[in-house]
């Protein structure tokens, strides 16, 4: 006899060729402070970073109280990774002419109301493609989000992490 609980449902969602959308099981959204944990990443990653003292500038153009609703841990986990990929290129200069001037890591982030973006930009000179993206990539997205990569025209790359805003306590119609 089969109770019911031993029948799985299967829909079109489950068919990896099929182009059905799929729900994806997301970690826990907790708020996380962003400033308070950018300034920790940072400190940390130029505490074990090659570059001489003083040689990258770091510039946090992050409000005070923002918070970025997405599992702590993992966020945590991509933020470092892009921090670090930031102060290795900003440490090595695009051409030999650049000489040994300060070099600039950026961090800016924008809350949009229903998604979120916060970029972290570097004055190097090591390419957009150079950067091993694939598992920040996946990090993203399960955060629920997305990475963007963009060479700057004066220099360096921007890396874009884009989080959707989680509707919380919204059901089905």
């Amino acid at each position: 006899m089969t109770r019911a609980s031993d029948h799985r449902f299967r829909t079109a969602a489950d068919d990896e060729s099929s182009d059905a959308p799929r729900i994806l099981s997301l970690p826990a959204a907790q708020a996380t402070p962003l400033r308070d944990l950018l300034e920790t990443v940072v400190a940390e990653v130029s505490a074990g970073t090659e570059a001489a003292p003083g040689r990258v500038r770091v510039t946090l153009d992050v409000p005070v109280g923002q918070v970025v609703d997405a599992d702590a841990g993992l966020f945590r986990s991509l933020v470092e990774g892009l921090v670090a990929a930031a102060f290795a290129a900003a440490d090595h200069p695009a051409t030999d002419t650049d000489g040994p001037g300060v070099r600039e890591v950026v961090v800016t982030s924008v809350d949009g109301g229903d998604s979120f973006e916060l970029e972290i930009a570097d004055s190097g000179g090591l390419p957009a493609d150079g950067r091993p993206l694939s598992g920040v990539r996946e990090l993203a997205r399960r955060c629920g989000g997305d990475i963007s990569v963009t060479g700057c025209p004066e220099g360096g790359t921007a890396v874009t992490i884009r989080l959707s805003r989680r509707l919380i306590g919204r059901q089905a119609a």
